[in-house]
């Protein structure tokens, strides 16, 4: 199965997470374009290292919407689904959602320029009846979020998913979709 990559730096997904792309290079608007006509999911994923760096920072909106900015060397570990086009701005660019659904190990590269089109393999995460301990963990684990949740949310907001009915493989994707952390930890 191939699939299409925009890496961004310091941007970590997981399954469960709707992730809002504002894309707005020739290269990019291409790539969704072509995923779109051709049913080609796309993975959003953090860095391993700038490839090639745009030089200058001083671009009116006018340039930036014609050339492509730094290109990077996306993660081997990604997270990838379906999207949908929202929105096609006056000037081209594009709203998008992007809907990560599973996670992949990658395997090569099929198409390098304009836009990276990844072979992958998918990784599938065990749903195991967990044992004594980990469901303690899962408990404890559900009741730190919480914590955290109602700490930074004082208005009784209510938790955007329940960490104890969710399977315990998915808590974790699901938490980190909420906690900031190092991006390269959190991958």
């Amino acid at each position: 199965m191939s699939i299409a990559i925009f890496p961004i730096p310091n941007c970590v997904t997981f399954p469960g997470q709707v992730v809002p792309l504002h894309v707005f290079e020739p290269r990019y608007r291409q790539m969704i374009q072509d995923c779109i006509q051709r049913n080609i999911p796309v993975a959003v994923c953090h860095v391993k290292r700038v490839v090639q760096e745009v030089k200058s920072n001083q671009q009116t909106l006018a340039e930036s919407l014609q050339s492509n900015q730094s290109t990077y060397e996306p993660v081997g570990v990604v997270s990838f689904g379906p999207i949908r086009l929202e929105e096609i701005l006056a000037d081209g660019r594009m709203i998008v959602e992007a809907h990560m659904s599973k996670r992949a190990r990658i395997k090569n590269f099929v198409q390098e320029a304009p836009y990276y089109l990844a072979e992958i393999e998918e990784v599938i995460d065990e749903d195991t009846t967990p044992s004594a301990e980990l469901s303690v963990l899962h408990a404890e684990l559900a009741a730190r979020f919480e914590r955290i949740w109602r700490l930074t949310h004082p208005d009784n907001e209510a938790l955007p998913f329940d960490p104890i009915s969710m399977p315990f493989a998915q808590v974790s994707f699901q938490i980190l979709g909420y906690v900031s952390i190092d991006p390269v930890f959190g991958q």
